[in-house]
């Protein structure tokens, strides 16, 4: 907290039009309460002839225009110079009011759908009549037919390599050619739970190091282990402060509930019918994302 003298000007507050000056020029309608301004980061106010919200959508492309064409070797910079000679278009403040309504719209369905995106997570409720049963004893582990793959031998082939980025097409080694499951082994991957931990593959396929790989005598009991490991915390299982992994030993301690066949079968039913809908929710993201360009592009003159 600041306790120190400072000029009205450098007061920030919600609404304010804010522009980081370092990085990805970002810009912002600030929400977070009353603040004092930084010295990489530019206010624009008091404004004339248009409206703030409206210059709030227009100015990206502008920002984004500057950042590609401004060289850095470490961090890129804008000046204060640059933020006021960019020019936007300016129809009549009518028209800029349909505009900022037209993209508002749009944004409040965006913030829906990703909210039940961002909230959601696969839920399994387990009963006490259930036999908990470690993982390693309902799997085969084929980690030991994967195959490392430096940066280096890395090239265009027409096989999928998971565990890293990259495809990889080579005669000699071993190719999986059946339905498996994948577990990521990457710490980091698992405690920020960024991207599913767990998922079914299938088909020829390589898988480095950075996976483990599962082979199950039923598909279904494939699928919902992959369900539910993808419904619990995984810390408690990671090893490794400076590299934290899953390594296979604490992989085979996992406790798995073992429902009958067609429970495991319904309860992944319902919960692909669950992530159908997320799915959905993730596309009309994308849909009024596209939206948004094209009332701005058509701002600009450009065709949609």
């Amino acid at each position: 907290m600041y306790t120190g003298e400072y000029s009205d000007e450098y007061v920030v507050t919600n609404g304010d039009l804010l522009i980081g000056m370092d990085g990805e020029f970002n810009t912002t309608l600030w929400r977070g309460g009353p603040a004092l301004l930084n010295q990489r980061v530019c206010k624009l106010h008091n404004f004339r002839r248009v409206l703030k919200e409206y210059v709030f959508h227009m100015i990206p492309r502008l920002l984004k225009e500057i950042e590609d064409a401004t060289y850095a070797v470490t961090v890129k910079h804008i000046s204060v110079k640059q933020i006021r000679s960019m020019k936007i278009p300016l129809p009549p403040l009518e028209v800029q009011k349909e505009i900022v309504a037209e993209i508002e719209r749009y944004q409040k369905i965006i913030d829906g759908a990703r909210q039940v995106v961002e909230n959601y997570q696969p839920r399994i409720t387990i009963h006490p009549d259930w036999l908990m049963v470690e993982l390693g004893t309902m799997a085969e582990n084929l980690d030991s037919k994967r195959v490392p793959i430096t940066k280096g031998d890395r090239k265009e082939g027409q096989y999928p390599y998971y565990g890293a980025s990259g495809i990889v097409d080579y005669v000699d080694g071993y190719i999986f050619d059946e339905d498996l499951l994948l577990i990521s082994e990457d710490g980091a991957n698992l405690l920020a739970r960024s991207t599913p931990i767990a998922f079914s593959i299938s088909g020829k396929a390589w898988v480095n190091n950075h996976a483990h790989v599962l082979r199950f005598a039923e598909m279904a009991t494939q699928r919902f282990v992959e369900t539910y490991i993808n419904s619990i915390p995984i810390d408690s299982y990671v090893t490794g402060a400076a590299q934290p992994k899953l390594n296979q030993q604490a992989l085979n301690s996992i406790p798995i509930p073992f429902p009958d066949i067609d429970t495991q079968r319904a309860i992944v039913a319902g919960i692909d019918e669950e992530q159908r809908a997320i799915n959905a929710n993730k596309e009309l993201i994308r849909i009024f994302e596209d939206k948004i360009k094209a009332t701005i592009n058509r701002v600009w003159g450009e065709a949609e």
